[in-house]
């Protein structure tokens, strides 16, 4: 885990945004259906060889 991750303010926004996500997925039938998810990943895993699958494969809790 990076240092950002475990940053007071990160935390708390990881928190808001999980809260908006469980908010959005009540309302996803009313739209497209379509479930949301949080998941946070480093600046640094991101990279061309990178792909979602499998970042979400590694981050997702």
């Amino acid at each position: 885990m990076s240092k950002r991750q475990t940053d007071p303010i990160v935390l708390s926004k990881a928190r808001a945004a999980k809260e908006w996500v469980k908010h959005a997925n009540e309302f996803a039938p009313e739209g497209d259906g379509k479930p949301w998810r949080y998941v946070l990943v480093p600046h640094d895993a991101v990279t061309e060889s990178a792909t979602l699958s499998g970042l979400l494969a590694i981050y997702s809790t």
